[in-house]
Formats: C-alpha cells, sequence, structure tokens
C-alpha cells in the first residue's frame, strides 16, 4: 500500500502507543468511565495532552526530541498516578480489541481519502506545516517572517510532529493527522450517544451521524425550476463558487469546482456553506476543536479526583489552539448556564462546582494568552499598542447588520425575513437545526446536576444567534461569519442521535418515521460526498499546485538550507513548503508584494539576489514563459510551420496544401507528397517568420513532427527542423503528430481572447483519417489509451463510403456537405458499441453503406446519395459520442477533448457541443486539419517537461500515442 511507503510506520506507531498508554492511564485513575469508553477516551486525552506539551517544548528543546519527551511525559504521568498497580485498577485497563480493530480500519480509511484531496486552503496550510516542522513554533507568517501570525494550528502541529518523527513529508503528514483526528471524533461522537442512552446501537448511529450529517442544498432538485431561478435571482456567490457560474440555479445540476478536489468534481448541489458534513472538515483545524470538546464532555462530569482538574485545564488551554472561536463559544455558553442557574434559583451565591469551572477557565484563558495562536495576538495588541512592533497578520473586527442574516460560504449573506432566502438558509443548514429545542432543555436539566461544561456546550449554540445581527469585517472578509452562525450545528450534531432517540422510544410509530427520514435526509449529503471521496482514495497527490518533482527536490533539499536562507519562487507557497524556509514575497495569502511581484514578471538574477534571495526554483513552465517555438509539419500533404509564444498564442502559421494535386488520385500519392514538400518547406518557414514579423534570431526552440506519416513527408520536415537548429544551437524537440492534434485544444491566435485551458483529467477523442482513439490524459504529455479502432478509422470510413457514393476526396467535408440535404433516420446503420471494451470499428458501417449502394445500381435506380451520407454520418457521429460520453463518465474526467481531422465535422461538433454534463474542447477549423501550431504547442510541453531530441534522432513513421 502507498500510504505505508511514504512514512516510517514504526515509529509513527510507537508515538501513538505512548499517547495511548499515557492517556490510557490517566483516564483510568482519575475520570469514572465505562470500561468501553477508557480506550478512545484515553487515547485522545494522551494525544491532545502530548500535542499540547509539544508547543511548549519545542521553544526550549530541539526537535524531534520535543515530540519524543511530549510523548514520555504524558505516559510518565499517567504511570505515576497508576502506581501503584492495583487490582481494581488492572481490571479498568482490559483490552477492547474491536474498538482498536474499528479505529484502525477508519483512520486508514479517512486518511487514504485525505491522500487523495488538496482542497480548503491546501496552499496555505502545506508552508505551515512545513515551517514548524522545521523548528519555527509558533509560526510567523511564512511568506513574511516580519508578520506575527496568530492561527490556529494545533492541528498542523500534530503534522509537523509526523513530520519530524515519522519522516513524513507536508502532505502526508496532514493527511495522516486529519484522518486520526476525524476518525477519533466520529468514535467519540457515539461513545456520547452511548453514555446518554446506554444503548449500543445509538452508539453506531452517533458515529455514523457525525461523520455524515450536512446541509440538505440538494432539495433544491426536487423544487420547480421556477422557485429555484427566483432563489437564485436573489444571492449574490462569494469565492470560488462565483467562479464556477454566474448564479445558483446553473450551479445546481453541476460540480462545484475547486482546486485540489480530487478525480472526479463534488456535486455541488450535495456541499454546503454553512453545514457541510465532517467528513469533508479538510481545513487547517479539521475536527481537532470539536474532538477537545467531545473529550470534554465525557470527561469533565466524571472527575474522581483533583488531579483531573489539572487535565481539564490543559484541554481547555488546547481548545484555543485548535480554533479560538469554539473556545469563545464555549465560555460565553458557560456565561449563559450562569445566567440560566442564577434566573432558575433565584440567587447570585454560586456553588463550590462553580468556582472551579470559573478557576480553570480563567488559567486557561491566561494560558492561551501567551501560549500562541490568535488569543495571544490579541493579547499582544491589547498589551502591547506600539506603532513600531512587530505587525499582526489577523486583523478582528465585526459590524452590526439588519435585517438579521445568516452568512453562507457560497451564497453570500441570507436574510432571514425575506421568505426565498430563509427558505434557502434552512436548505443549507438542514434538519439538524429541529434538534435545537431538545439541546435547550437537556442543557436545563444539566444545570440541576451542576454539570456546567455540558451546560456551557448545550447553550453554546444560543451565543451564535447573535451572529445573525453581526457579520465579521476582519481579515478573511465575510465569509469568515460562518464561524461564528454555524457553530450552534456542532452541537446539533453530536446530541442529535442521543436526545432524538431518548425523546422517541416511548412515542408512537410516526415519531420514529419521522426520525428516520429527517436523519436520511441529512446525511444524504454525507453519502453522496463520500461516495465522490471514494475515487481519490486510489490517486494520492501532492497538492495541486506541486508535482512528483517538486517532492523529489523536498526530500533532497527539506530543511537543508540556512536557516536564514530566501528561496525565490513565482509561487512562493510551494517554496516554503519544499525547502522549510521563511520567504519576503506577500502581505496575505491573497495579495504579493509589488516588488516581489516585479521580480515574477522580469526574473533577472542580479536583481533576485538583490532583493535578499539566496536561491531560485523554479519549472520550466516559468522559464518558458514569453519563450518562441518554431514548429514544422509535414507528416502527410500539407507543408505547414507556425511560430508560438509560450505554447498557446499563434504568432504565425502557414500552411501549403496539396489536396488539390493528390485530388486527382482520389487520395495522398507518398512520393509526390514528399516531393512537393521539398519544394515548398524553405518558402513556408520564411513566410512564417514574416508573418510573424520575427528572425531565427528571435526563435526560442524547434519543434517537427517526428511520426506517425509517410516515411518520405516526414524526412524533409525532420531534416529541415535539423538544419535549424544545428545553425542556430536552438533546442530540437521530435512531436508525435497524434500529441499534437490533441495539444491544438490549447491554441489562441495571439492578441485575440484567451479561451480557457483544458483541465485534467481529459478524456481526449482523437478522430482523424488514420486514427480514432480514446485517451484518458491526467496531466501534460501523460495518456493512457483506452481504446482504439479494430479496423478503419473513422476518417477513413468517411473517405471510403465518399468514394461508394461518387463524392470527390477528400471525403469528409464532401459527406458533410452532401448530408446537408439527407435524412439521417431513412437508412439505420449499424453500430458496433463493442461492448466491455472503448474500441471502435466502422468496417460494419462502411459495409452497410456499400450494401446499400450496390442495391440501388443493381435495380437501376438512383442512389439517394444525401439520405445515404446523412444516415452514416449519424451513425457514425452516434458511436463516437456516446463511447467518449461513457469513458468520461467512467474515469472521472473533468472535460472533454475532441481533435484531429474529423472533429471538423458540423455534426459531430454540434453533438458534443450540445450537451451540458462535460464541458468539451474542439479545435477552430482551421486547427482541425493538419497544422503547425498544434505541434509547436506539443513541443512546448515537451520542452517545459524536460523533453528534448538529439539532431541523430530519426522520423517515426508508426508511433503510437504513449
Amino acid at each position: 500500500m502507498y500510504l505505508f511507503s511514504e512514512f516510517q510506520v514504526f515509529p509513527f506507531f510507537i508515538l501513538m502507543v505512548l499517547w495511548a498508554v499515557g492517556g490510557w492511564l490517566i483516564s483510568a485513575r482519575l475520570f469514572d468511565l465505562k470500561p468501553v469508553e477508557r480506550h478512545l477516551v484515553g487515547f485522545s486525552l494522551g494525544l491532545i495532552l502530548s500535542n499540547w506539551l509539544s508547543n511548549l517544548l519545542t521553544r526550549i528543546l530541539p526537535m524531534p526530541f520535543a515530540f519524543w519527551a511530549s510523548a514520555l511525559i504524558v505516559l510518565g504521568g499517567g504511570i505515576l498516578l497508576a502506581w501503584p498497580m492495583r487490582k481494581d485498577l488492572r481490571l479498568m485497563l482490559s483490552f477492547s480489541w474491536g474498538q482498536w480493530l474499528a479505529f484502525a480500519l477508519l483512520a486508514f480509511f479517512f486518511t487514504l481519502i485525505n491522500r487523495g484531496l488538496a482542497m480548503l486552503d491546501d496552499y496555505a496550510h502545506l508552508p505551515l506545516v512545513s515551517i514548524m516542522g522545521a523548528g519555527n513554533i509558533p509560526p510567523q507568517f511564512p511568506l513574511d517572517r516580519n508578520i506575527n501570525f496568530g492561527y490556529h494550528y494545533f492541528l498542523l502541529l500534530l503534522g509537523a510532529q509526523y513530520m519530524r518523527v515519522a519522516g513524513a513529508a507536508p502532505w502526508v503528514a496532514l493527511d495522516l493527522a486529519r484522518g486520526l483526528t476525524m476518525t477519533l471524533f466520529f468514535l467519540l461522537a457515539g461513545l456520547l450517544a452511548y453514555w446518554i442512552t446506554d444503548q449500543p446501537m445509538a452508539q453506531v448511529w452517533g458515529t455514523f451521524f457525525a461523520a455524515l450529517a450536512g446541509g440538505s442544498r440538494w432539495l433544491l432538485l426536487l423544487l420547480p425550476p421556477s422557485i429555484v431561478s427566483a432563489i437564485s435571482a436573489s444571492l449574490h456567490l462569494l469565492g470560488s463558487t462565483g467562479q464556477n457560474g454566474a448564479t445558483l440555479a446553473s450551479l445546481i445540476n453541476g460540480p462545484w469546482l475547486i482546486d485540489g478536489s480530487g478525480p472526479v468534481p463534488f456535486p455541488f448541489a450535495f456541499v454546503s456553506g454553512i453545514n457541510n458534513p465532517s467528513n469533508m472538515a479538510l481545513s487547517g483545524t479539521g475536527l481537532f476543536p470539536f474532538l477537545i470538546v467531545v473529550t470534554l464532555v465525557l470527561t469533565a462530569p466524571r472527575i474522581r479526583h483533583r488531579l483531573a482538574w489539572l487535565i481539564i485545564s490543559i484541554l481547555l488551554a488546547a481548545l484555543p489552539l485548535a480554533n479560538e472561536v469554539v473556545f469563545g463559544m464555549l465560555g460565553f455558553g458557560l456565561g449563559l448556564a450562569i445566567l440560566f442557574w442564577s434566573i432558575r434559583n433565584r440567587s447570585l451565591r454560586f456553588p463550590p462546582s462553580l468556582r472551579n469551572w470559573i478557576l480553570v477557565f480563567v488559567v486557561s484563558g491566561f494560558v492561551a494568552a501567551f501560549q500562541g495562536g490568535m488569543l495571544t495576538e490579541i493579547a499582544r495588541g491589547l498589551l502591547f499598542k506600539n506603532p513600531a512592533a512587530q505587525s499582526s497578520y489577523y486583523d478582528v473586527g465585526f459590524r452590526l447588520v439588519w435585517p438579521p442574516t445568516i452568512v453562507s460560504a457560497h451564497l453570500g449573506s441570507l436574510s432571514l425575513i425575506q421568505p426565498l432566502q430563509l427558505l434557502m438558509a434552512l436548505l443549507e443548514i438542514g434538519p439538524v437545526f429541529l434538534v435545537f429545542p431538545l439541546l435547550l432543555v437537556r442543557g436545563w436539566k444539566q444545570l440541576s446536576g451542576e454539570n456546567w461544561l455540558e451546560a456551557g456546550v448545550l447553550f453554546s449554540g444560543l451565543v451564535s444567534f447573535a451572529a445573525f445581527f453581526i457579520e465579521y469585517s476582519g481579515t478573511g472578509g465575510v465569509r469568515e461569519t460562518v464561524r461564528l452562525s454555524g457553530y450552534f450545528l456542532m452541537p446539533a450534531t453530536i446530541y442529535a442521535v442521543p436526545l432524538v432517540w431518548l425523546y422517541i422510544q416511548k412515542k408512537r410509530q410516526a415519531f420514529h418515521i419521522l426520525a428516520l427520514t429527517g436523519a436520511l435526509i441529512t446525511v444524504l449529503s454525507g453519502i453522496v460526498l463520500l461516495s465522490v471521496q471514494l475515487y481519490a482514495m486510489s490517486k494520492p497527490v501532492v497538492s495541486y499546485y506541486m508535482n512528483d518533482l517538486d517532492a523529489k527536490a523536498y526530500q533532497k533539499y527539506w530543511n537543508r538550507l540556512p536557516s536564514n536562507a530566501m528561496v525565490f519562487d513565482p509561487d512562493s507557497g510551494r517554496a516554503v513548503t519544499i525547502f522549510g524556509r521563511y520567504t519576503n514575497t506577500s502581505d496575505s495569502w491573497y495579495s504579493d508584494k509589488p516588488e516581489y511581484t516585479a521580480l515574477v514578471q522580469a526574473p533577472d538574477p542580479y536583481a533576485v539576489r538583490a532583493a535578499g534571495y539566496d536561491y531560485m526554483y523554479y519549472n520550466y513552465f516559468y522559464w518558458l514563459a514569453n519563450k518562441k517555438f518554431l514548429a514544422i509539419e509535414t507528416s502527410c500533404d500539407e507543408t505547414a510551420c507556425a511560430i508560438l509564444e509560450n505554447g498557446r498564442a499563434l504568432l504565425g502559421s502557414t500552411v501549403a496544401s496539396q489536396m488539390d494535386i493528390h485530388a486527382r488520385y482520389g487520395g495522398v500519392f507518398p512520393e509526390v507528397a514528399s516531393r512537393q514538400h521539398v519544394l515548398s518547406i524553405i518558402p513556408v518557414v520564411e513566410e512564417t517568420l514574416s508573418k510573424a514579423h520575427l528572425t531565427l534570431n528571435d526563435i526560442d526552440a524547434i519543434a517537427v513532427t517526428r511520426g506517425p506519416g509517410l516515411a518520405g513527408s516526414l524526412v524533409v520536415g525532420m531534416n529541415a527542423a535539423k538544419g535549424l537548429a544545428l545553425g542556430t544551437g536552438l533546442p530540437l524537440i521530435g512531436v508525435n503528430h497524434l500529441e499534437g492534434h490533441l495539444y491544438s485544444a490549447w491554441v489562441h491566435i495571439a492578441g485575440e481572447s484567451i479561451p480557457e485551458e483544458p483541465q485534467f483529467p481529459l478524456m481526449a477523442l482523437l478522430v482523424s483519417g488514420g486514427h480514432s482513439e480514446l485517451n484518458l490524459m491526467t496531466d501534460h504529455l501523460t495518456y493512457k489509451r483506452l481504446g482504439s479502432t479494430l479496423d478503419d478509422a473513422a476518417g477513413e470510413a468517411f473517405d471510403k463510403v465518399a468514394r461508394l457514393l461518387g463524392l470527390p476526396y477528400p471525403g469528409g467535408p464532401s459527406v458533410q456537405r452532401a448530408a446537408e440535404d439527407g435524412d439521417p433516420m431513412r437508412f439505420n446503420f449499424p453500430r458496433a458499441w463493442l461492448e466491455g471494451t472503448w474500441n471502435f470499428s466502422f468496417s460494419g458501417i462502411k459495409t452497410a453503406v456499400l450494401r446499400e449502394s450496390k442495391e440501388y445500381q443493381t435495380k437501376g435506380r438512383s442512389m439517394p446519395v444525401p439520405d445515404l451520407a446523412a444516415s452514416f454520418q449519424a451513425a457514425v457521429v452516434d458511436v463516437l459520442f456516446n463511447k467518449t460520453m461513457r469513458a468520461a463518465r467512467e474515469f472521472g474526467a473533468k472535460e472533454i477533448i475532441v481533435a484531429g481531422g474529423v472533429s471538423a465535422n458540423r455534426v459531430l461538433r454540434q453533438t458534443f457541443q450540445n450537451q451540458k454534463e462535460f464541458k468539451v474542447h474542439i479545435p477552430p477549423l482551421w486547427l482541425c486539419t493538419d497544422n503547425a501550431a498544434m505541434i509547436g504547442a506539443a513541443g512546448y510541453y515537451r520542452l517545459a517537461l524536460g523533453h528534448t531530441s538529439q539532431l541523430d534522432m530519426d522520423v517515426q513513421p508508426t508511433w503510437p500515442l504513449s
């Protein structure tokens, strides 16, 4: 399994054993837990305590010693508490194989999912993990070490532990940390359901619900389009959602396009801007803050020793490092609990148990003000208001709003007094909000038993309702309001199963049916999103902005440069991740400094060094920016030359066609073709340079078609390209003609609007006179051939049918013109679907046309050429279109490319363009037939990935795409 090869399993396992045993002993001695609860609660305690201690010890001890010392302190503390090992303690430490097996399998499962995804601010979290792994705890802003960065980095700190202890790369370490904490949260939520109901089945449902409960935006799919359009018209899309489409109505049936989302996009209807399911908690905090809260809820009411208060204090101090908003909400919730207790008892004389909790919160808040994170930055701002002091990344601010609104990270501010927007808000939240009255009832009951912590958790949801009247106005924008308004969903999610279970157990069957229906509506989004996540498991990624070469650079250079070294990289976050060193490029994750932008646009090494950078790290794509490629194509009967800039912008193109010469033969005559190439090649190159207003001195590389094609024709172009490369000293790149056809989708005319670049993975249909094949492109120059023609190619079939029908050469355009006046339904020609494969076969269709034409000739009747042409064309297009669409769905393609000479066929183009399921890239007509622009585009990407050719390169007349 690839995962186990990405880190050192033995130290990783030993570290977790130290946490587990230490936390286990602590939980058994200090808390009155049930046997079924001690294992996972103890592991959670050990994990949180050790991670919190690491945050302190890394400031005085070297890494990774500080991490091992933290784990050993937890283990040592547990042993001291347990000693001497009395009989009752040994009984409490009974081992539960079932729980640990479930934990191991789920942690492995969710880690694999995380390894296949790189979404939700991966560009920010990987640099932070790398910087912290290199010893910078607490971290400054990675893109400017002079900016204090008050961030909730508790999960990232766990990733840093895995980097230094288990040798995991940042992207692996963060995935391990997320997978572990997600699994613990889900299982502890199930234990909470078991604790409240004493029902094992409630534990199973509690785990399931905590993992998958989310919003119900998908219910829009069941509403009339007119209502969806009315809701859509009142919304303002935020962030990347606005880049996906103009309106909600246009997005609801499509994908949620977000960077790093894996091989199959998530359906937009099943995500939420307020209440995404927990299995989608892929941010920098993950589920760690809620894991701490559930651990507190399970331990705080069952304290059996005074030392337990120290553990509770540490858990609370760790909470703002995981998420300061959750800590603040819990504090306000405890304040509401105190207020309600005073009202209920009509007294301000608080019991001793409450004084303990007030003291614990004060102590943990004091520690939080100095341990790092957002609260430390707030405290720094209050205590040191010196204009010359080091600046802080985050500005915190709020503004009052009216009418009351709830903010969706996708759909913007939703007014609660406008019926349509209120409906949208309820769909974004999902049915889980109906549990809220049960939370308040239980919270009120907890006051009787003076269970202050749980009452605070249950009442904290009330505090988030204040967010209906305020919006966050600090760093991050209004979307950050979701952290406040959506907070009440956390206690609702973890308490929903046990509280509804207790509520309906003595009710009529109708209540049971309603509860089950509500639960299914709530978890459907999570189930659908989980099914999409499964596709990512087998395809691990580094990140969407890094590749395998970057990973190799990381293995060689991470944390090996001088501690104060800076690396210049046009993608600044990438360099920080790879080398573990700060840079000086940006004021925020979204805004680069002008001086850095100027360097990126003109990367003069002397200027880069003068700006303080010690090293440069870049890829070929960056260094080849504005480079000009001269390309030559002579694979068949077209002598073509083109000049491209940046691999896409066409500066000049010339094509000398031999069509009129070969028309008299009814096809290409090889010897004639090669002789014509000899006569045309030099004039064509000279004319292209003239069109582009360039000379050979302006050219940076030479690309040429190496094959497949007619050997004699290929040799002419190859020798011309070699002569140019030899005379100028420029790099030479041999290009596969079929690859060129695919890369025609990247070409545009310089100065005109730039079309969107195709997004991988792509399903590429290549249809020409000699080839008909389906290829899955997962990246540049990375192809997997799924199927090809078993006999005639589509273009070949068009030529042969044209001859059968007496139409002139070339057959493709002739058949299309004849078909314009024909009935495509008159003849039902056979479709060779070749079920179980992605191959094509067109000889049967050709034979059927032959049979029909001979029947007319035998009977002396005039052939209905238009109808025969139209019916033949419809059959070919039907097979090409349907097999391509099925393959795109099957292999998780994001978009489709249709290229090659046959892609010029009008019916084929319209059929693909009329479907709405996939974005389709079809080159303009002048790029469908043989041309040199496509060879230049493919050559650019070959050189960008380090592929060059030698002067002794030979042609390859039969060269498959691979």
